[in-house]
């Protein structure tokens, strides 16, 4: 998911009767829009207890085996949307509390 992101114009301006020159430069950046994202749950109906994050849970080789929610924030799993949206299924369709939680994907920061 590749795209061009304009980053913004650069310029280096000078005195034309110096006979120096003028430069007007387009910067471009090549790469994707890269956030950071977190998944948070939210118990429904009771707003006393705070959220827990999702700690996604991988094989030596880098491959999902699970998620498990936390209440540390600082050591929940930082992940791209793709990441997150498949700790999202992967807890709706395994965990059996997860009908008494709304999860939602955060951008890191929140």
């Amino acid at each position: 998911m590749k795209s061009p992101a304009f980053i913004g114009w650069a310029f280096c301006i000078s005195a034309a009767d110096w006979g120096q020159y003028f430069f007007l430069i387009r910067v471009m950046h090549m790469e994707s829009n890269d956030q950071r994202y977190l998944v948070q749950q939210n118990k429904i109906g009771d707003s006393s207890k705070p959220p827990v994050f999702a700690r996604v849970m991988r094989s030596k080789e880098g491959v999902f085996e699970g998620v498990s929610f936390i209440k540390n924030k600082e050591k929940a799993t930082v992940m791209t949307i793709a990441q997150a949206e498949e700790a999202i299924a992967w807890a709706e369709k395994k965990k059996s509390g997860a009908k008494e939680y709304a999860t939602k994907i955060i951008c890191v920061g929140q």
